[in-house]
């Protein structure tokens, strides 16, 4: 993990998170949203897929305060902060291992965070519990998968990869806020 690339855009998630968790639990329904974070996404991992070779950021000050705080607001809003820090720490991180161990660290902190913001908000009940560790488990089993399958991948099918799965998930989420797919 290397801290200098980490610490700020985290600082900003957690300030943006925290207020963005804060809102929406005052807002309620946020379904129309919901279509627009899948349309931003889906559109996103199209023009960035074919151009990650092309488009990088610089690992600078406002890269890394822009990405934290919008990773913060998407993910304290719709629980999905990965996206702007996948595209920083795929811009900024020097080898694949950086990049692994970047974006675990950053969302495991993420994750804590906004675990125990949900809790103290009212957000998660106990009926969630026995889903949320069934979800801890799935994601420490594919944290483990993922590593081994990226030591053989080349940065450019990695790259391909993440902005693949951004626009599956972009579509998903459309989906699920029109009401098309449910899931859970």
């Amino acid at each position: 993990v290397d801290w200098r690339k980490v610490a700020l855009p985290a600082v900003f998630y957690f300030i943006f998170g925290a207020a963005s968790i804060r809102l929406s639990a005052s807002l309620g329904n946020l379904k129309p949203l919901e279509g627009l974070l899948g349309f931003f996404l889906f559109i996103f991992a199209i023009i960035m897929g074919p151009l990650s070779d092309k488009i990088h950021l610089k690992g600078n000050v406002p890269a890394a305060v822009g990405c934290g705080t919008i990773s913060g607001i998407m993910g304290g809003l719709f629980s999905m902060g990965g996206p702007g820090m996948a595209f920083y720490n795929l811009s900024v991180a020097e080898s694949k291992e950086e990049y692994l161990g970047n974006s675990s660290f950053f969302l495991a902190l993420a994750a804590t965070e906004n675990n125990a913001l949900r809790i103290a908000a009212g957000l998660v009940t106990e009926k969630m519990l026995p889903w949320a560790l069934g979800g801890a488990i799935a994601m420490l089993l594919g944290k483990v998968l993922g590593d081994r399958v990226v030591r053989i991948m080349p940065v450019n099918t990695l790259k391909k990869s993440v902005y693949g799965l951004m626009g599956l998930s972009g579509v998903i989420t459309l989906l699920k806020s029109a009401g098309i797919f449910a899931a859970g």
